[in-house]
């Protein structure tokens, strides 16, 4: 078994050879051929996806280890996790092209949460609508009180979609359908999973509406506070 230090020690060591990689191609180190380039891009490109997958595999690791009892709550404002998500994407949905709408909730929007979880759910919904759009395509984000007690966060996109077959389990760990990998290679197949726990410790579930083809919608509902 890998011991914790060893484990958390790893991240580390690709972003040194990451490091070592952003040299190369800055050509600090004499200027290289486009041959070495291009592989020295690919070594990159890997090292950036195993980091970002070691990451998740912890994260998800903590997630389902941890008591729930003992999580940080606080009262937050899903208007502003929200904008604050697209705000981080923006930059990639401007390079593609891809619109990003938000329709704000105009009543109550505050639950009471652990704001970095969230935070990383809506992240995940969103970043999965862009990296399974087409570009030049739209997104979009709604934030809707559907009764006194509740509101329902809505992601949809306009991409590939999600055959039938596949609803039911998209959700398990490093599941990437053949349309998935084919569109984007720098999945790890463990964000929904990652959504779905934190879903489960705040009390709601994930549900999904996809055609095949013609996209996805992803919708959250939350338990609003009356304080």
């Amino acid at each position: 078994n890998v011991t914790g230090v060893q484990t958390c020690a790893l991240p580390i060591s690709f972003a040194a050879i990451q490091s070592y990689v952003d040299i190369l191609l800055a050509g600090y180190a004499d200027n290289l051929s486009d041959k070495v380039v291009g592989i020295v891009e690919k070594i990159k490109t890997r090292c950036e996806l195993l980091s970002r997958s070691i990451r998740e595999m912890l994260e998800l690791a903590n997630l389902n280890s941890c008591v729930e009892e003992n999580i940080k709550m606080e009262y937050s404002c899903l208007n502003v996790i929200v904008d604050g998500v697209i705000e981080i994407v923006s930059s990639i949905a401007e390079h593609r092209n891809i619109d990003i709408t938000f329709t704000q909730c105009e009543g109550n929007c505050m639950i009471k949460c652990n704001p970095d979880q969230i935070k990383s759910l809506i992240q995940i919904l969103i970043e999965n609508a862009l990296n399974y759009s087409n570009d030049n395509s739209s997104i979009e984000i709604s934030l809707v009180e559907t009764s006194s007690t509740r509101t329902t966060l809505t992601v949809t996109d306009h991409g590939i979609g999600i055959a039938p077959k596949n609803l039911k389990i998209i959700f398990k760990e490093y599941f990437r359908s053949n349309e998935a990998v084919k569109k984007s290679t720098n999945g790890t197949g463990l964000g929904l999973s990652i959504a779905k726990r934190i879903a489960q410790i705040h009390r709601t579930d994930i549900l999904v509406d996809s055609i095949l083809g013609e996209g996805s919608s992803f919708k959250v509902s939350f338990s609003l506070s009356k304080d």
